[in-house]
């Protein structure tokens, strides 16, 4: 009896599971509509702070890892860059757009580089970025190129299920991963490639894993990206991502590796984070600036914000003399009290004699 029921403990799971990997589904219709929760459960992010810590190794591999750093609350948004230059420096730069304008500056090895110029440009000027290199979050890893700057990698994929000319057949399966009930969608394209996406049932078909794999004639590239919940919620952000690539050419391997920090998901961000002011800029660094109506003159940074050199010499040299005159005021006043401390002590002196 008890080896019946070990039996029944070792060969039941597998039934069940090969029961449900059985149940394969190709209406596309029924695939759509489950695809579309899944890009809803994506869009449910509204504001991200995290970090990227990426390490390549084989073909012009860095000897230091490169990290990004993401603030993105509405239409403001934020990036941080840390990466090897090819003279061995640490290049630090960073991106902001905040509602009006969109920043760009970087430091070297650490260090704030006066002579290097802030740019600064308005968001409705022509020279503004139509699309900063900002990461959305929500797409990270559903591009071919792991990054996506905005939601369209997840609707191009998941938004249009067997429309693409490259898709050759979809189907749906029930699986199980990390004992969670998914829906295994798989696409595989004419060229040999295959899209998988794993999507829990119970998080709102949340994607919780992601892999490509495309092979043909030696050529050999994969990503898998892997998702965790984000706290207590039913969202579920990327984790770690691994991206390889073997052209089929000796010595031409490399890989790509993402490991994430998520620091908060949908809330709010403080707005010093989106001001040039958050980068301590000396007073006085120049500023390379596209605008309807740039200050006159030559513009700078002068600590909070763009104003025209003359302004800011105006603006310290008024400080200067403002600072003066309560200098001159106090000390006007130290004088009265000591001299009415004096003559009171006079008049002491007097009445006892």
């Amino acid at each position: 009896m008890r080896t019946f029921i070990s039996y029944l403990i070792v060969v039941f799971p597998c039934f069940i599971v090969s029961s449900l990997q059985a149940e394969v589904t190709t209406d596309v219709s029924k695939i759509q509509e489950i695809c579309n929760q899944a890009i809803e459960s994506r869009l449910k992010i509204k504001q991200w702070h995290v970090k990227l810590d990426c390490v390549n190794s084989g073909l012009h591999a860095e000897s230091r890892p490169i990290t990004y750093s993401f603030y993105v609350d509405g239409k403001r948004k934020r990036d941080d860059n840390v990466f090897p230059s090819s003279d061995g420096t640490l290049t630090e730069q960073f991106h902001i757009q905040n509602d009006e304008y969109y920043f760009s500056y970087q430091k070297i090895d650490g260090k704030i580089d006066p002579t290097l110029a802030l740019y600064q440009v308005e968001n409705k000027s022509r020279y503004a970025p139509k699309a900063a290199f900002i990461l959305d979050f929500r797409a990270f890893g559903f591009s071919p190129y792991g990054f996506g700057v905005h939601d369209d990698p997840i609707r191009r994929t998941l938004g249009n299920i067997g429309a693409g000319k490259r898709v050759k057949t979809v189907t749906m399966q029930d699986d199980v991963l990390n004992k969670l009930m998914c829906k295994r969608i798989t696409i595989t394209l004419i060229d040999s490639g295959v899209i998988t996406f794993w999507l829990a049932e119970d998080c709102g078909y949340a994607p919780i894993r992601y892999e490509t794999q495309n092979s043909t004639e030696g050529f050999d590239a994969s990503t898998t990206v892997e998702l965790a919940r984000y706290k207590a919620t039913d969202i579920w952000v990327p984790v770690h991502m691994v991206e390889k690539y073997n052209p089929g050419i000796p010595g031409q391997e490399h890989q790509t590796e993402y490991t994430t920090t998520v620091y908060s998901i949908n809330e709010p961000i403080d707005a010093k984070w989106f001001s040039p002011e958050s980068l301590g800029l000396p007073p006085g660094t120049p500023v390379v600036m596209a605008a309807e109506k740039p200050p006159f003159g030559t513009p700078v940074w002068d600590g909070k914000k763009t104003v025209s050199e003359g302004e800011m010499l105006l603006e310290q040299a008024t400080n200067r003399r403002v600072s003066g005159y309560r200098y001159g005021l106090f000390a006007a006043g130290l004088a009265l009290i000591s001299l009415a401390l004096l003559l009171k002590y006079f008049e002491a002196g007097r009445k006892e004699g």
